[in-house]
């Protein structure tokens, strides 16, 4: 009887003992899932912190150094002129709109200004026998025409300048009713910076708004279409017109601008009729 209770007692005993191991392997194994639980919650929340900074719109910061880098710096304008009186001009120019900076992106806001969203402005501006080139005849400055303007003023502080250099870019201004992928097609120069000097040739790196992922026309107004870098290879020859510096004066990093006869935006090599700069930007 007594080694039938020692044996029973014993049963008992390590049935418990394995009841508690048991216990304890489940509360183990339950701690183990829930850390590892959170780890994986963890990670994607920092997964999706990442991505929010990822794509972050821009730094507030950067917006108002892009808008101050203009303001202080800009002399330039380009415009159509809707009317002439004597030695007074009425320009309707496009410039940057200020207040849809705020929707470019960090890398947007790095571009060049000509990609940047745009806005119509009015200017008044005068010439004279000063500006600049000597060869420039008053008779050419008709209405419908457009020119670029280098002004003794900062373009965004006034509205009223005084041209000391006016271009013709374009005889007349694009039809009416030309829509706005057509008239960037139609492009007949390029803005840009001089990366490399060769023998009669420049290669002049710009960007361009990228028209065949460009889904809405809306997006060019907005200046939201996506934009592209190209490189142009632009050659010169004896008939090219230099209108500040000459070739041999112009170096890597100057900005210019370079014209054709013909469309250049579906080509990345053309003969340049005029080149303008070292140009401000």
């Amino acid at each position: 009887m007594i080694l039938l209770e020692e044996n029973r007692t014993k049963y008992i005993l390590f049935a418990i003992i394995f009841f508690l191991v048991l216990i304890g392997a489940v509360v183990v194994f339950q701690q183990i899932t829930i850390n590892n639980l959170k780890k994986d919650l963890s990670g994607k929340n920092e997964a999706a912190l990442n991505s929010q900074k990822s794509t972050a719109i821009n730094n507030p910061s950067t917006v108002q150094a892009v808008k101050k880098n203009l303001e202080d710096n800009i002399k330039e304008i380009k415009g159509v002129i809707t009317s002439k009186n004597g030695n007074l001009l009425t320009i309707e120019a496009e410039v940057v709109d200020f207040s849809k900076l705020s929707g470019l992106t960090e890398d947007q806001l790095h571009q060049s200004a000509d990609s940047f969203p745009k806005t119509r402005k009015n200017y008044e501006a005068s010439f004279s026998d000063k500006t600049q080139p000597p060869s420039l005849k008053p008779e050419s400055l008709s209405v419908g025409t457009t020119i670029m303007i280098e002004s003794d003023e900062l373009i965004y502080k006034s509205n009223h300048i005084n041209a000391s250099k006016i271009m013709v870019v374009a005889d007349q201004a694009p039809p009416p009713g030309t829509s706005l992928e057509d008239q960037i097609r139609q492009t007949k120069f390029i803005g840009g910076i001089i990366k490399e000097v060769g023998d009669k040739y420049f290669v002049v790196g710009t960007t361009q708004i990228d028209l065949s992922q460009t889904k809405d026309t809306k997006d060019i107004e907005a200046g939201t279409a996506p934009i592209v870098a190209k490189y142009y290879k632009v050659l010169f020859d004896d008939k090219t017109q230099f209108t500040d510096k000459g070739p041999n004066e112009l170096k890597v990093e100057d900005f210019v601008r370079a014209f054709s006869s013909n469309s250049v935006y579906s080509v990345s090599e053309f003969t340049a009729t005029k080149i303008m700069g070292p140009l401000s930007i």
